[in-house]
């Protein structure tokens, strides 16, 4: 036995050796001297919303599944709710994101069986595919496939029609008790493309409860609608009855795409319907006049929430398709609405629109609230961000600058430098927005320009930092800063596409570093390719001039799965030095981190250390930076996505190492409530005992030591300002003692 657990652990040791020394963790970041609840939650582009309770505490929460990209792979973001009843507060967990299978093109959450917990209904070649949720208090969030393909009768009164329930992996069904007789029915536009279909469940009239998904198409032209254009006609079902061969011969005339939601809003007890359409800046709202089992839709409008006879409300208008969500945000038990665009590259830092539902009937008053619900609470800069860290006060601590390929403002995207300033301490970084638009950017590129991503590194040798900067995917300019050594930046000179260079691929994203070891900066770009290129640097300390070497980094391709994502990876890479050793972070597509040995000859193979280092599986298009800002020597990570957010990884999070992954030690000290008003408690596991606690504030000063010796007790921090402070633990079990650091926030 010993020596198998003597074996055990040291093939933990060798994963994790291979791993990087840095875990998940945060960085306080303040907007208008606001302390940002979520700010790396990662941002949010093209979601839907749901209610589920992640962690069976009895309270709804929310879950998104972002589309946030080009591809088909999408990404859950879970957001745990601990607020009050009426409150709308909410608290990341990244960790709950991987529970969920990885889905494409779409996912919704609904509650099949009615045993309380939200069931995963996502796209599925051909329709829908479905996930029964089996977790539980004790075990956690857990899915398990029931249902490969939904199928349904669609000759329901003569022979047996069988097929796949189509949707298009481009829209969204209404997932809803159509005929309130308990159990889920589904709405989608049928194979015609303009008409709407109703398959009704028969669970309830065959097996006499809910938990079966059995349909049959019930009215292939439900609410005597089509839509098309942008344009809902009533009355307009001219082949009723219908002939289910002839209907079923239609299947290849798709309906390009459509988000479909159904909400009672007068209470009559039938369905009302809205609707957006792939190529329409509003939505539609269809007002049924029908009856449970015979929908009427019989009156439209684009100016919803403002019908009829409710208060005035900003309308439902985004580029592009707008799509709109019936979830309780506020935790007070009543549905309000969310809108957000179901397509990529439109609308994106203001792209989640808030209304209250303020009635105080069963009938729904939706009132405008925001344009940035949740993302007002985390590091947004459009969609797919690059971080990067600069010194651009020359104050001696990194601050954090992001570019991103456009904030959507007006009718399109334009170019913007986010720059977060370092406000904390060498050792206790805290950062604050200072500009959403440094160095004039947006300025400098007027015209079409829309992206620009950027790489810091002195070029000429003066003492200061440049940047280099892509635009629009293919040119990269000199970005000169003439603030000389030690003074703050100042971009004053830019270059426009000074070097002539012609990528071998689109979309470039450059990094500034010396791989030949002769003293100047040479310059490696990752593209769309998946492929890495090496310019080496063959002009002077002070006149760079590159020339690409053919054949470098042969084996090197950052991308995934060819059936998945076809042929494009959208690579970013970062080199760094590990003592002697070069080697290189990839991220891609995929949202993986690839990690590579690279060898001092460029055109010689990269040896592969890991795929998925630190089991990280980011949102999409992954751009790993890799350098420390927290000053103990050690690289932190930063990565930036499709949605235009940032994750942070730290050398100094709690269970960075082997140790401490292996016993996970800082799960032994609970904090809760965290945040907190003006009390905690904290409580130690098993026979571990809490000596004493030292609180320290964001610029790292220490602001109390409390002497404990307790295993659990509950402390009063009313004094304290409000903010987030860093609760230095130090623990005592039977064999030893050691320190935890617990963030905790104050309101």
């Amino acid at each position: 036995m010993r020596l198998f657990i003597s074996s055990f652990l040291l093939l933990i040791i060798s994963k994790v050796t291979a791993q990087l020394p840095v875990a998940p963790d945060t960085i306080s970041v303040l907007s208008s001297n606001y302390c940002l609840k979520m700010p790396w939650a990662g941002g949010i582009n093209a979601a839907s919303f749901s209610n589920i309770d992640l962690n069976y505490d009895g309270k709804m929460d929310l879950v998104l599944y972002d589309k946030m990209n080009n591809s088909a792979l999408g990404a859950f973001k879970c957001f745990e709710n601990i607020g009050l009843p009426g409150e709308t507060k909410y608290k990341y967990n990244h960790k709950l994101t991987q529970k969920f299978p990885r889905s494409y093109y779409w996912a919704l959450l609904y509650d099949y069986d009615y045993d309380g917990k939200a069931d995963l209904f996502c796209s599925a070649t051909g329709g829908i595919q479905v996930y029964k949720n089996v977790g539980n208090a004790t075990t956690g969030l857990q899915f398990v496939m029931t249902y490969s393909l939904l199928y349904s009768n669609y000759n329901p009164t003569g022979p047996p029609a069988i097929s796949n329930i189509y949707t298009s992996p481009v829209g969204l069904p209404a997932i809803t008790d159509i005929d309130n007789d308990g159990d889920l029915d589904i709405l989608t536009f049928s194979p015609t493309g303009i008409h709407i279909e109703y398959h009704k469940n028969k669970s309830k009239e065959l097996y006499g409860h809910s938990d079966s998904l059995k349909f049959e198409l019930a009215d292939p032209c439900w609410g005597n609608i089509s839509e098309n254009a942008c344009t809902v006609n009533l009355n307009d079902c001219p082949n009723r009855p219908f002939d289910v061969s002839e209907y079923l011969k239609t299947a290849n005339n798709r309906h390009a795409g459509a988000c479909l939601m159904c909400l009672d809003s007068d209470s009559d007890g039938d369905k009302d319907l809205i609707i957006g359409d792939i190529s329409c800046q509003t939505i539609e709202y269809c007002h049924n006049t029908g009856t449970i089992a015979d929908a009427l839709l019989s009156d439209t409008t684009k100016l919803y929430p403002n019908y009829t006879n409710q208060s005035n409300t900003t309308q439902i208008a985004m580029n592009p398709f707008p799509c709109t969500h019936y979830v309780d945000v506020d935790n007070d038990n009543v549905m309000d609405l969310v809108a957000a665009p179901n397509a990529f590259s439109g609308e994106n830092v203001t792209s989640v629109w808030l209304y209250k539902n303020t009635s105080a009937t069963p009938t729904v008053n939706f009132s405008f609230v925001k344009k940035n619900f949740l993302q007002e609470e985390m590091i947004e800069v459009g969609q797919m961000s690059r971080p990067i860290l600069i010194d651009y006060n020359a104050d001696g601590k990194k601050d954090l600058l992001i570019g991103s390929e456009g904030v959507f403002i007006g009718t399109g995207r334009k170019p913007r430098f986010h720059l977060y300033e370092n406000i904390g301490t060498l050792a206790q970084p805290a950062f604050s927005l200072v500009s959403t638009d440094y160095a004039n950017l947006s300025a400098v590129l007027n015209g079409s320009v829309f992206s620009a991503i950027p790489a810091p590194g002195d070029i000429d040798n003066d003492g200061d930092i440049d940047l280099f900067v892509v635009t629009n995917g293919n040119v990269i300019s000199w970005f000169e800063n003439t603030g000389g050594a030690g003074n703050p930046c100042n971009f004053s000179n830019f270059k426009f596409n000074h070097f002539s260079i012609n990528f071998p691929s689109s979309n470039p994203v450059p990094q500034l570093f010396d791989f030949n070891n002769d003293g100047k900066l040479d310059l490696l770009v990752s593209t769309k390719n998946g492929r890495i290129y090496y310019y080496e640097n063959n002009g002077t300390t002070t006149s760079p001039s590159f020339t690409l070497i053919s054949g470098a980094f042969p084996n090197v391709a950052l991308k995934g799965d060819f059936f998945t994502f076809g042929l494009d990876g959208f690579g970013a890479s970062y080199f760094y030095k590990e003592a002697s050793q070069t080697k290189m972070l990839g991220g891609c597509i995929t949202g993986q981190i690839y990690l590579f040995d690279v060898p001092a000859i460029a055109t010689q193979s990269c040896a592969l250390i890991d795929s998925t280092a630190n089991g990280i599986l980011e949102h999409t298009y992954s751009t790993p930076w890799y350098e420390d800002v927290n000053g103990d020597g050690k690289p932190d990570l930063f990565i930036g996505n499709a949605g235009g957010g940032v994750s942070f990884y730290s050398s100094k999070a709690t269970d960075v190492g082997i140790y401490e992954n292996i016993f996970n030690k800082a799960d032994l000290i609970r904090i809760f409530p965290n945040p907190t008003n003006n009390k905690v408690t904290l409580e130690a596991e098993g026979n571990t005992l809490i000596n004493e606690i030292e609180i320290y504030n964001l610029l790292g000063e220490k602001v109390k030591t409390i002497p404990v010796n307790q295993q659990k007790l509950n402390l009063d921090i009313s004094e304290l300002p409000i903010g987030v402070y860093m609760f230095h633990l130090h623990v005592k079990s039977a064999n030893e003692s050691y320190s935890i650091v617990k963030k905790v926030m104050k309101n």
